[in-house]
Parts: structure tokens; sequence; C-alpha cells
């Protein structure tokens, strides 16, 4: 489970491949792994269309966002992110983060941020190898050793972000 991006005007830099134009259902078993391979280039040169990540990847990329770009997300927009309910984020919205998040990332930010996080990460789990097995994923548990941060994932959302148009979150 993850949440799925999608951009609502996705600059187009590659011409849809043919084969992704015909539903993967009606093809042939034997043409399914070319299906994917070209759905995976298209989606990697064409990075405004859709993004993804799982539960884990996604609420610090997005908790990242909102805390960088708290002058352009509103309360709203943080929480909504939060769930896959079809919230939208405006073309112009979406070119500001792409911005603040690209010059984050030429200042060094999301690296440093990565490395602080990892470090949240092993004392959190060091905080849970001392818990009974009757404690484990109760009130005690420290959630924070289940969520890593990732520059890389922030700056596949930057790319995302700058060429899709504005985007919903399902």
């Amino acid at each position: 489970m993850g949440f799925d991006l999608y951009g609502m005007n996705p600059q187009e830099n590659t011409k849809k491949p043919k084969i992704l134009c015909t539903s993967f259902w009606d093809l042939e078993e034997s043409k399914h792994e070319d299906y994917y391979t070209a759905q995976d280039e298209y989606e990697h040169q064409n990075p405004g269309n859709y993004f993804r990540l799982n539960n884990w990847g996604w609420r610090p990329v997005w908790t990242f966002v909102y805390s960088a770009c708290d002058d352009i997300l509103t309360e709203k927009d943080y929480e909504s992110g939060h769930y896959n309910d079809g919230h939208s984020i405006s073309k112009t919205k979406a070119n500001r983060i792409a911005k603040r998040l690209q010059k984050l990332d030429k200042l060094g930010i999301l690296e440093a941020y990565e490395c602080e996080v990892e470090g949240y990460i092993k004392q959190a789990k060091q905080e849970n190898k001392k818990l009974e097995v009757s404690e484990k994923y109760g009130d005690k548990f420290n959630w924070a050793s289940e969520y890593p941060f990732y520059r890389d994932h922030v700056v596949r959302f930057s790319n995302f972000c700058e060429q899709s148009g504005g985007f919903t979150i399902c």
C-alpha cells in the first residue's frame, strides 16, 4: 500500500509508446514484460506523469516538504497529503515546491537531513530493542524507526512537481 500521485497536466518529453496505448490485459502474455519495460522507460523520461512511494517512504517526504514549504502549502494540503483522498495541489504550488526543494538540495540540506534522520532511526531502533515482546508495536514503540528519509525520493518528487502541471494525491 502506498501513495500514487498523478500529474494533472504533465509535460510530455517523449511520445507514449504504442504498447502503452493498449490495455495490459488485452496483450498476449509474451508481451507483458515488454509492456512493463516500456512503462518504466516512459515514466523515467516523463517524470511529471506519475510518482509513487509506499507509506513508509511517502510520509517522511511529505512531512519534510511541508516543513520546507509551509508558506506554500496549507495545513489542509499537509493533512490531505497523508490520505489517498484525491487531494489536488495546483500547478503554481507544485512549481514553487519544486524550486524550493531544488534550492535545498543545492545547499546540501537534503543530504544533511537524511543523515540526521538516520541517527534518529538508529536511536529509535535501539529503544525498541529494549521493549518486551508484549510492548512491541504498542504505545511505547518508537515509530520513527520505521520511517526512513532518502534524499533521492525528494529529488524525484521535485522533478515530478516541476513537470506535473499540478497533481492529485491518491
